[in-house]
């Protein structure tokens, strides 16, 4: 292995501090995100995928959390408000995911979201809840799981806030006919932005405390227990594909166990087991 990477004795392999800023500097030129498009576009680009699924997966990492300012709360004055103090209603600000679906570029949409390490809370299949420190791995995923695009944030990001640039980012190197999400991603702009890109969106519903929305969901769930499945449920089983991914990258392509530091290391840690599972997939889907 050492006379393959060119070092012919042991004493003419460099330090680690030489193998980290070596790879400060791959991480900085993204040449694994780079290499990533430069395949997909020579490989995949002319072939039509049925699926898009879109998921996230947490990751853990080496570095403390950054601390976040406590927004004081100001005490409101109890009784009526006087007609002087009285102001016209503001209009509501709009939602970070309307403000994406205006944007045209992937890179205006991810200005406002921040890749910094946090605390991240989610739930598990089981439905139990668990915390981690670190970042998400956003993934969209085609047909034979191969990944197409994948976007590293800070733990906190909900996976909505990153749904449309993943759309969008992979509507221009793909083509395929539906995008499946989960109960994370049911929002209005999210399925408009889908549309309006030429696919399907098959979403799965999000109850929001509605009871008579769970109910029709248990409904539903019933149903294709005894065999009635929908077109739809038979579309959006195939979302699984995401979920085998992530648990490719972390078992088999080095994503569990990060020893860098930085955000921009370790989304390029991620990126290169990205690529290396990109090419592993499609070989099986070419050959």
């Amino acid at each position: 292995m050492r006379i393959i990477c060119g070092w012919r004795y042991a004493y003419n392999i460099p330090s680690e501090s030489t193998f980290s800023r070596a790879f400060g500097e791959l991480a900085r030129s993204k040449i694994a995100d780079k290499t990533h498009q430069i395949f997909i576009k020579e490989y995949l680009s002319d072939t039509l995928f049925f699926y898009n699924s879109a998921d996230s997966t947490a990751i853990d990492v080496r570095e403390k959390p950054i601390k976040k300012e406590k927004v004081l709360k100001v005490k409101k004055k109890r009784g009526r408000k006087r007609k002087e103090d009285l102001t016209p209603v503001a209009l509501k600000e709009p939602s970070l995911c309307e403000k994406q679906s205006r944007m045209n570029s992937t890179i205006q949409m991810l200005q406002e979201i921040s890749t910094s390490t946090d605390i991240g809370r989610k739930i598990n299949a089981k439905g139990n809840g668990y915390a981690w420190i670190g970042g998400k791995l956003h993934l969209s995923v085609v047909d034979g799981d191969i990944p197409i695009t994948a976007i590293y944030t800070c733990a906190s990001v909900h996976d909505s806030q990153v749904a449309i640039p993943i759309i969008n980012e992979t509507t221009g190197r793909v083509d395929y006919l539906y995008d499946l999400c989960d109960k994370a991603y049911d929002s209005k702009p999210i399925e408009a932005f889908s549309k309006r890109c030429g696919h399907t969106p098959i979403i799965d519903v999000n109850p929001r405390n509605c009871e008579e929305t769970k109910i029709a969901i248990e409904g539903d769930k019933l149903l294709i227990k005894m065999g009635f499945n929908t077109p739809m449920s038979n579309h959006y089983n195939h979302r699984s594909s995401a979920e085998r991914v992530n648990s490719y990258l972390k078992d088999s392509f080095g994503c569990k166990h990060i020893y860098v530091k930085g955000a921009t290391k370790v989304a390029s840690h991620l990126m290169f087991g990205v690529l290396a599972l990109c090419i592993h997939q499609s070989i099986k889907l070419l050959t």
